[in-house]
């Protein structure tokens, strides 16, 4: 489950932010925020810091061992 302080990035700096703090699958909200991290990049490819701070909350959720499976790739 997301944290209610990603929550609230995710409102503040994502398209669509309400539709992906409301998916239930957690590989569904990591590949959102996938291609919002790669959408916030400069124009040479260079991440900025929202690229580092959804990373972030993928990487939080990827690890996550309490009410959503632990993410294993593509397994």
């Amino acid at each position: 489950m997301l944290l209610e302080e990603e929550k609230k990035w995710i409102l503040k700096n994502v398209p669509n932010g309400e539709k992906i703090i409301n998916m239930k699958n957690p590989n569904d909200v990591i590949g959102a925020l996938c291609d919002y991290s790669v959408a916030a990049m400069t124009l040479d490819d260079e991440p900025t810091q929202k690229t580092y701070e959804a990373e972030a909350i993928m990487d939080r959720i990827a690890n996550d061992d309490d009410d959503w499976p632990k993410w294993d790739g593509d397994n």
